[in-house]
This record gives structure tokens, C-alpha cells and sequence, in this order.
């Protein structure tokens, strides 16, 4: 993920700042550090090598897959696995509309994106086949770009395994920014390459990603310290896939960083 030059200066001037500005622009300067250390910015993210149950629809509000606000971007499920649309204002005071109410609105200063299109599961994704793997490696992506953009979190946890630690680390950085008000741009990702090969529990991805550079507010649309993420080109990952019999559907098991990339 990579950052382009920010031009935003706060002009309100500081006696009409929040007196908590301080205690936002940390939390949310260590949300946007996690999310560019999961994408490709930092030290990998740890992966949890253990296999448990995929976290379906009707489990995604009652098992949180992490520990900070796990609740700020949950809402009601819906028949593709998915969740309904969070509702919300360019205020910055929750995840944005996610409706299709009106056209599509990129996050700037002046708040969060708004009229999100919500990511759509391809039909493959429920054969056992290498081509239903590599769409669930892309659709997973798709649905961490629309959660950064909006704070919702129930398609990413939908297409996801349980133990993938790198899907509970991206998930908590995203609801913690949009637990304290604030809002993300989000950084578009393209999978440039992926190459697979058969695994004991399904398939293992080898990835060559690339992702836009993006930017974080605060409540107040100024962006703190840490709050711009860096593009990034080239960066390789590494995924494992796992195919469900029960939910008919294939699942991203782990997600790992395994370099830098390009910058």
C-alpha cells in the first residue's frame, strides 16, 4: 500500500478542536500502522496455522475476530453471506452508506465514501475447483477494500476462515478507525499474478499484489500523523484456500505477507 503526498493542513483553528484530537489521532495513526504493516508496509502479520470452523453469516455476530470494537461494523446477515448495508452520513460518525441510493462518493476530508457497491460472490466460489479458489482469493480482496471504505466488516468475515489472523488484524485496524469517528479511503487492490497448487486442505496461492495509496481522518477531517499509507507494487503474499463441504463455499484459510514489494 503506498501514500501519495498529502496537500490537507487542518484549518480550524485549535481552541475548535476536540479536546480528545490527541487520543483520536493516536488511535487512529496505530489503526492506518496496522493496516499498512497487513498489507505490505511492515513486519508480516502472524498466521495462525490451526483449522477451525469458517465464520458464517448467522456466527459473524457472535464471534468477534477481534479484540478492538469488535461490534462497530456488524450487522444483519443476508442470503448471500454477506451482511445488509450499514447505513451512515458523510459525518464521520460511523461506517458509510453502503446502499445504492445515489452515486458513488469517494472518502475525502469531507467524510466517508458513500453509496459503497458491495462486493459480490461469484457463483464459482461455490465449486471445488481451482477456479473457485482463485475467485475467493479476489473476492477477499474486494471485500477488505469495501470494509475500509464504509467500517463494514461482515463480508470480509464471511469469506474468511476463522483462525486467519491476518483477516482478525485488518478487520480490528478498519473498526477501530471507525469506532472512534473517523473514516479511510481505503487502498484499491489488484492481484497482477496468482499461482496455485493443490494443499493438503486445499490449495496454497502465491500472489503478486499491488495496492493504491490511501488516507485516514479523523472526526474532524484532518488526517494525523501516520495517517497516510503508501502505494504499493509487486508485493508478495502468500494464501492458503479451504473448501467447506457443509457451506459449499471456499474460504481464505491464511493470508501472509511475505516481503516488501516496490515503492
Amino acid at each position: 500500500m503506498s501514500s501519495e503526498e498529502g496537500t490537507l493542513s487542518i484549518t480550524a483553528p485549535p481552541r475548535a478542536l476536540p479536546r480528545r484530537r490527541p487520543a483520536q489521532a493516536a488511535s487512529l495513526a496505530a489503526a492506518l500502522a496496522l493496516a499498512l504493516t497487513a498489507c505490505g508496509g511492515g513486519d508480516p502479520a502472524p498466521t495462525e496455522t490451526t483449522t477451525t470452523a469458517p465464520v458464517s453469516s448467522t456466527q459473524a455476530a457472535d464471534t468477534p475476530t477481534a479484540t478492538a470494537t469488535a461490534t462497530a461494523g456488524a450487522s444483519p446477515s443476508t442470503p448471500d453471506g454477506g451482511t445488509a448495508p450499514s447505513s451512515g452520513s458523510g459525518s464521520g460518525s460511523g461506517p458509510a452508506s453502503a446502499t445504492a441510493s445515489g452515486p458513488y462518493v469517494p472518502a475525502s476530508a469531507e467524510g466517508p465514501a458513500q453509496n459503497v457497491p458491495k462486493p459480490v460472490m461469484p457463483e464459482v466460489m461455490k465449486e471445488e475447483t481451482q477456479e473457485g479458489a482463485e475467485a475467493a482469493v479476489k473476492y477477499f480482496w474486494e471485500t477488505v477494500y469495501y470494509m475500509q471504505q464504509t467500517g463494514d466488516a461482515g463480508p470480509t468475515r464471511t469469506a474468511s476462515w476463522e483462525a486467519c489472523a491476518f483477516c482478525s488484524h485488518i478487520i480490528s485496524s478498519m473498526e477501530a478507525i471507525y469506532s472512534n469517528e473517523g473514516w479511510f479511503t481505503g487502498t484499491q487492490s489488484n492481484v497482477s499474478s496468482a499461482r496455485l497448487r493443490p494443499s493438503s486442505s486445499g490449495y496454497n496461492a502465491t500472489l503478486i499484489m499491488n495496492f493504491s495509496s490511501g488516507t485516514g481522518y479523523m472526526r474532524d477531517g484532518s488526517t494525523p500523523e501516520g495517517g497516510n499509507v503508501p502505494e504499493s507494487k509487486g508485493a508478495p503474499w502468500v494464501a492458503d484456500l479451504i473448501y467447506d463441504d457443509d457451506l459449499k463455499s471456499w474460504f481464505v484459510e491464511s493470508m501472509t505477507f511475505q516481503g516488501r514489494g516496490d515503492r
